[in-house]
């Protein structure tokens, strides 16, 4: 039985030359370092935050995707929000582990706000909740995405979902959702969240442009480590082709191939559509993969790759997210990058085979890279890692997705301008003055464009010196709590 919790369609059309920034898609990433924190909290944890200052009028796709470490007993949950709790049966992901902090769930959690013009900032939130026989303590590596899609000129759709019933036999819609858009181009469809299922059961589930769909033809599965432990997180994507007009986007469920449990499951999550025009400023691009019997152990493998061609300078937002199948006793990372190595605590996937009968795992991970105007080639990696206690091959079914936006489309907009915050001198060279109003002490930060903190230091007065010469010249911005300013490094 499925139960909308709620339900908003945006349409409309995103035109190549557009001139107002507004009138374009703009996006952030931070990323989430956590080592070793306890989330055994009155109130959840925030991991990371990304604020969006004086913005127009629109939609913003919020994801929190990444890897958490935790110990056997705890249920840690993860979830992008845009306050600093999460809230129950809203898709979040719980995250379950068989043995103490050297297992490692990935988890991809989207949420979808519409709002009016004004200034908001978005959390990644943790806390340990409901089985908490474990330490409480908890490492989380990942990354808060931030898309945003004015009102007008984009078309960007999205239902949150509970679905509940018995996947053995026919193939189950668990959601739909339609969305028009103009004129032709391609679309980003998403589901991601939790699912509940019996031990014995292969729960397998896709976002299509379809009522129905091939096994092997792109899905993920999972499978519940016990009856207690029951709890998966889940993530899919595709990029199909479409025509102008109205479409109908669907999240399919169905359990195959090992069916030794009941069938029944429940699921919490979040279906989503994003329009990508052809011709537009904005482009996707994909690939699908399918790959058995992959040797990961001799270092990272680059698994399968896309090049595009920026117009102009911009940034290109890369996700690579499905499902593997690994050896007990070997950790495989797997991540998204523009060389064919990846960078540790860099949001990547890692996951870990609970047993010979047990070896799937859902991963999603998600990274933000500037560009110039040219050729870019971006790659899924894969490798054997730190566990090798295993065979150090992998079955892969996945797709890795890039999204190319123009400079012009890419930001935090322009600083409200009554906040007692300034820079001086701004451009600058080697160093630049801080003066705030706030309380002291406070952590000022620097951002490059792509919301990834290059610099931070405590502030014990209201004015305060920064040193900025080993920064590459550039645009920056400065953060102190939810005020922003823009800097431009000489």
């Amino acid at each position: 039985m499925k139960h909308s919790l709620k339900r908003y369609v945006l349409t409309g059309c995103l035109m190549a030359g557009m001139a107002s920034l507004s009138a374009q898609v703009q996006v952030q990433q931070a990323d989430v370092i956590v080592s070793n924190t306890n989330l055994r909290q009155t109130n959840a944890v925030v991991l990371q935050q990304v604020a969006f200052p004086l913005h127009p009028a629109g939609t913003f796709v919020v994801r929190f995707d990444g890897t958490c470490y935790a110990d056997s007993g705890d249920r840690m949950v993860m979830a992008a929000s845009h306050t600093r709790d999460w809230y129950a049966n809203d898709g979040n992901v719980s995250i379950e582990v068989a043995n103490p902090r050297t297992e490692s769930r990935s988890f991809s959690h989207t949420r979808i706000y519409t709002l009016a013009a004004g200034t908001d900032t978005f959390f990644a939130v943790g806390q340990n909740y409901v089985r908490t026989s474990g330490s409480g303590i908890a490492s989380v590596y990942g990354s808060l995405t931030v898309e945003f899609w004015p009102a007008t000129g984009t078309a960007v759709g999205s239902s949150d979902f509970q679905w509940s019933g018995n996947l053995s036999g026919p193939q189950q819609r668990m959601d739909t959702l339609a969305v028009s858009n103009t004129p032709s181009g391609q679309v980003f469809i998403h589901v991601d969240g939790q699912a509940g299922s019996d031990p014995g059961d292969r729960i397998v589930c896709t976002a299509n442009d379809a009522p129905s769909w091939l096994v092997g033809a792109g899905s993920v599965a999972f499978m519940s480590y016990t009856a207690s432990q029951n709890t998966n997180p889940y993530t899919h994507s595709r990029v199909r082709n479409v025509s102008a007009g109205a479409h109908t986007y669907y999240a399919m469920g169905a359990n195959v191939v090992d069916v030794s449990g009941s069938g029944n499951a429940t699921f919490y999550g979040n279906l989503s559509a994003e329009f990508f025009p052809s011709g537009g400023s904005a482009m996707i691009d994909h690939t699908e993969m399918s790959m058995q019997g992959v040797n990961v152990r001799t270092g990272p493998v680059a698994l399968d790759s896309i090049t595009i061609t920026a117009a102009t300078a911009g940034y290109a937002l890369i996700l690579f997210d499905g499902y593997i199948t690994s050896s007990p006793g070997d950790r495989i990372t797997l991540a998204a990058s523009d060389t064919r190595g990846w960078t540790p605590n860099a949001g990547n996937a890692t996951v870990s085979a609970l047993s010979s009968a047990n070896r799937f795992n859902v991963f999603s991970h998600s990274r933000l890279y500037p560009v110039s105007a040219g050729t870019h080639t971006y790659y899924a990696v894969a490798e054997n890692y730190i566990g090798t206690g295993g065979t150090g091959t992998i079955n892969i079914d996945a797709t890795l997705i890039v999204k190319y936006y123009p400079a012009a489309g890419v930001g935090i907009g322009e600083p409200v301008p009554d906040i007692a915050l300034s820079i001086y001198p701004n451009p600058a060279g080697g160093y630049v003055m801080i003066h705030h109003d706030a309380g002291m002490p406070e952590n000022i930060r620097l951002l490059d464009i792509s919301g990834r903190t290059v610099l931070s230091q405590l502030s014990y007065a209201a004015d305060t010196r920064i040193d900025i010469t080993s920064l590459p010249a550039g645009v920056y911005m400065v953060r102190l709590g939810d005020q922003v300013r823009k800097l431009v490094k000489e």
